[in-house]
Protein backbone atom coordinates (compact mmCIF):
# COMPACT_ATOMS: atom_id res chain seq x y z
CA UNK A 1 0.00 0.00 0.00
CA UNK A 2 1.32 3.31 -0.96
CA UNK A 3 1.36 6.22 1.49
CA UNK A 4 1.10 9.65 0.20
CA UNK A 5 3.32 12.39 1.43
CA UNK A 6 0.81 13.71 3.94
CA UNK A 7 0.34 10.36 5.62
CA UNK A 8 4.05 9.76 5.81
CA UNK A 9 4.53 13.12 7.50
CA UNK A 10 1.87 12.37 10.08
CA UNK A 11 3.46 9.04 10.93
CA UNK A 12 6.87 10.62 11.25
CA UNK A 13 5.46 13.28 13.58
CA UNK A 14 3.82 10.63 15.77
CA UNK A 15 7.08 8.74 16.07
CA UNK A 16 8.88 11.89 17.10
CA UNK A 17 6.21 12.73 19.66
CA UNK A 18 6.27 9.22 21.11
CA UNK A 19 10.06 9.28 21.35
CA UNK A 20 10.04 12.68 23.06
CA UNK A 21 7.32 11.57 25.47
CA UNK A 22 9.22 8.44 26.44
CA UNK A 23 12.42 10.44 27.03
CA UNK A 24 10.63 13.04 29.14
CA UNK A 25 8.80 10.43 31.17
CA UNK A 26 12.02 8.54 31.90
CA UNK A 27 13.88 11.66 33.10
CA UNK A 28 11.04 12.91 35.30
CA UNK A 29 10.57 9.50 36.92
CA UNK A 30 14.28 9.19 37.72
CA UNK A 31 14.36 12.70 39.22
CA UNK A 32 11.27 11.94 41.30
CA UNK A 33 12.88 8.79 42.74
CA UNK A 34 16.07 10.69 43.67
CA UNK A 35 14.12 13.53 45.30
CA UNK A 36 11.93 11.11 47.23
CA UNK A 37 14.99 9.29 48.60
CA UNK A 38 16.57 12.59 49.71
CA UNK A 39 13.38 13.71 51.45
CA UNK A 40 13.04 10.39 53.17
CA UNK A 41 16.66 10.59 54.44
CA UNK A 42 16.18 14.15 55.65
CA UNK A 43 12.94 13.46 57.55
CA UNK A 44 14.14 10.33 59.38
CA UNK A 45 12.81 10.24 63.02
CA UNK A 46 15.44 10.67 65.80
CA UNK A 47 14.63 8.38 68.73
CA UNK A 48 15.51 8.90 72.47
CA UNK A 49 17.36 6.32 74.55
CA UNK A 50 19.60 5.89 77.63
CA UNK A 51 23.32 6.31 77.13
CA UNK A 52 24.98 3.87 79.59
CA UNK A 53 28.58 4.41 80.64
CA UNK A 54 30.43 1.94 82.86
CA UNK A 55 33.94 1.48 84.18
CA UNK A 56 35.68 -1.18 86.20
CA UNK A 57 38.91 -1.39 88.13
CA UNK A 58 40.64 -2.48 91.33
CA UNK A 59 41.58 -0.39 94.35
CA UNK A 60 40.76 0.54 97.95
CA UNK A 61 37.60 2.36 99.02
CA UNK A 62 38.33 5.22 101.44
CA UNK A 63 35.42 6.53 103.57
CA UNK A 64 34.77 10.24 103.83
CA UNK A 65 35.22 10.21 107.60
CA UNK A 66 36.38 7.70 110.19
CA UNK A 67 35.76 7.36 113.93
CA UNK A 68 37.55 5.19 116.44
CA UNK A 69 36.60 4.43 120.01
CA UNK A 70 37.47 2.07 122.79
CA UNK A 71 37.41 1.48 126.52
CA UNK A 72 39.87 3.25 128.82
CA UNK A 73 40.55 -0.03 130.55
CA UNK A 74 40.82 -3.66 129.53
CA UNK A 75 38.28 -6.31 130.37
CA UNK A 76 35.71 -8.73 129.05
CA UNK A 77 32.75 -7.36 127.08
CA UNK A 78 29.48 -8.54 128.57
CA UNK A 79 26.98 -6.65 126.39
CA UNK A 80 26.89 -5.06 122.91
CA UNK A 81 24.00 -2.68 122.34
CA UNK A 82 24.38 -2.04 118.58
CA UNK A 83 25.07 -3.97 115.42
CA UNK A 84 26.85 -3.17 112.17
CA UNK A 85 24.96 -0.57 110.14
CA UNK A 86 23.09 0.99 113.08
CA UNK A 87 23.00 4.77 113.43
CA UNK A 88 24.17 5.94 116.85
CA UNK A 89 24.14 9.24 118.71
CA UNK A 90 26.71 11.02 120.86
CA UNK A 91 26.68 9.68 124.41
CA UNK A 92 24.93 6.44 123.52
CA UNK A 93 26.25 3.36 125.33
CA UNK A 94 27.52 0.98 122.66
CA UNK A 95 28.93 -1.81 124.81
CA UNK A 96 29.62 -2.70 128.42
CA UNK A 97 32.52 -4.38 130.19
CA UNK A 98 32.45 -6.74 133.11
CA UNK A 99 32.61 -4.41 136.12
CA UNK A 100 33.44 -7.01 138.79
CA UNK A 101 37.11 -6.04 139.08
CA UNK A 102 36.33 -2.33 139.01
CA UNK A 103 33.77 -2.76 141.81
CA UNK A 104 36.32 -4.65 143.92
CA UNK A 105 38.86 -1.84 143.45
CA UNK A 106 36.20 0.72 144.33
CA UNK A 107 35.37 -1.08 147.57
CA UNK A 108 39.07 -1.31 148.44
CA UNK A 109 39.50 2.41 147.81
CA UNK A 110 36.55 3.21 150.05
CA UNK A 111 37.99 1.08 152.83
CA UNK A 112 41.39 2.76 152.48
CA UNK A 113 39.70 6.19 152.63
CA UNK A 114 37.79 5.24 155.77
CA UNK A 115 40.96 3.92 157.39
CA UNK A 116 42.75 7.14 156.48
CA UNK A 117 40.21 9.19 158.45
CA UNK A 118 39.86 6.71 161.28
CA UNK A 119 40.75 7.74 164.83
CA UNK A 120 43.87 5.56 164.84
CA UNK A 121 45.07 6.96 161.53
CA UNK A 122 44.47 10.58 162.58
CA UNK A 123 46.29 9.98 165.85
CA UNK A 124 49.23 8.48 163.98
CA UNK A 125 49.37 11.44 161.57
CA UNK A 126 49.20 13.94 164.43
CA UNK A 127 52.07 12.13 166.11
CA UNK A 128 54.12 12.32 162.93
CA UNK A 129 53.36 16.03 162.56
CA UNK A 130 54.34 16.69 166.16
CA UNK A 131 57.57 14.77 165.70
CA UNK A 132 58.35 16.72 162.53
CA UNK A 133 57.63 20.00 164.28
CA UNK A 134 59.87 19.04 167.17
CA UNK A 135 62.59 18.08 164.73
CA UNK A 136 62.22 21.37 162.88
CA UNK A 137 62.27 23.36 166.11
CA UNK A 138 65.33 21.48 167.29
CA UNK A 139 67.09 22.00 164.00
CA UNK A 140 66.27 25.72 164.00
CA UNK A 141 67.42 26.10 167.58
CA UNK A 142 70.69 24.37 166.79
CA UNK A 143 71.15 26.53 163.68
CA UNK A 144 70.39 29.63 165.75
CA UNK A 145 73.03 28.59 168.23
CA UNK A 146 75.62 28.12 165.48
CA UNK A 147 74.81 31.30 163.48
CA UNK A 148 73.17 33.38 166.20
CA UNK A 149 69.40 33.94 166.45
CA UNK A 150 69.71 37.39 164.84
CA UNK A 151 71.38 35.98 161.72
CA UNK A 152 68.82 33.17 161.35
CA UNK A 153 65.89 35.57 161.72
CA UNK A 154 67.41 38.05 159.27
CA UNK A 155 68.02 35.33 156.65
CA UNK A 156 64.46 34.00 156.94
CA UNK A 157 62.94 37.49 156.70
CA UNK A 158 65.08 38.34 153.67
CA UNK A 159 64.13 35.09 151.89
CA UNK A 160 60.42 35.82 152.48
CA UNK A 161 60.78 39.40 151.19
CA UNK A 162 62.62 38.24 148.05
CA UNK A 163 59.81 35.76 147.30
CA UNK A 164 57.22 38.52 147.70
CA UNK A 165 59.22 40.73 145.34
CA UNK A 166 59.34 37.97 142.70
CA UNK A 167 55.57 37.48 142.99
CA UNK A 168 54.96 41.23 142.71
CA UNK A 169 57.07 41.47 139.53
CA UNK A 170 55.19 38.54 137.98
CA UNK A 171 51.86 40.16 138.79
CA UNK A 172 53.01 43.50 137.34
CA UNK A 173 54.05 41.81 134.09
CA UNK A 174 50.85 39.77 133.84
CA UNK A 175 48.42 42.53 134.87
CA UNK A 176 50.15 45.92 134.48
CA UNK A 177 48.72 48.68 136.65
CA UNK A 178 49.84 51.53 138.90
CA UNK A 179 48.95 49.49 141.98
CA UNK A 180 51.05 46.56 140.79
CA UNK A 181 54.02 48.83 140.06
CA UNK A 182 53.67 50.41 143.49
CA UNK A 183 53.70 46.98 145.11
CA UNK A 184 56.92 46.15 143.26
CA UNK A 185 58.55 49.32 144.58
CA UNK A 186 57.45 48.56 148.14
CA UNK A 187 58.77 45.00 147.88
CA UNK A 188 62.11 46.24 146.53
CA UNK A 189 62.38 48.67 149.45
CA UNK A 190 61.65 45.86 151.92
CA UNK A 191 64.35 43.67 150.36
CA UNK A 192 66.90 46.50 150.57
CA UNK A 193 66.05 47.13 154.23
CA UNK A 194 66.27 43.45 155.20
CA UNK A 195 69.61 43.06 153.42
CA UNK A 196 70.95 45.83 155.62
CA UNK A 197 69.54 44.08 158.71
CA UNK A 198 71.26 40.84 157.65
CA UNK A 199 74.56 42.68 157.19
CA UNK A 200 74.21 44.12 160.69
CA UNK A 201 73.41 40.70 162.17
CA UNK A 202 76.39 39.11 160.46
CA UNK A 203 78.66 41.91 161.69
CA UNK A 204 77.37 41.38 165.24
CA UNK A 205 77.97 37.66 164.89
CA UNK A 206 81.53 38.22 163.71
CA UNK A 207 82.47 40.81 166.30
CA UNK A 208 80.46 39.80 169.35
CA UNK A 209 78.39 36.61 169.24
CA UNK A 210 81.00 34.35 167.69
CA UNK A 211 83.90 35.25 169.93
CA UNK A 212 81.77 35.17 173.06
CA UNK A 213 80.07 31.86 172.23
CA UNK A 214 82.84 29.79 170.69
CA UNK A 215 86.03 31.19 172.24
CA UNK A 216 87.63 29.10 174.95
CA UNK A 217 89.52 30.78 177.74
CA UNK A 218 92.12 29.01 179.75
CA UNK A 219 92.88 30.15 183.25
CA UNK A 220 96.39 29.83 184.60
Amino acid sequence: MKMNGKTAGIITLLVILMTAGWYYFSRVRAATQITGSAVEAQTAVARRGDLVLSASGTGTLIPQSEATFGFKTSGQITQVNVKIGDQVEAGQVLAQLDGTLAKMKYVEAQQALQELFSAASISNIEQQVATAQDSEASARAWLGYLLSPDVVDAEENLASAEQKLADAKTEAQTNPSDAANQKVKESEAAVTFLKEKLDQAQAYYKNVYGPETFTEYQSQ
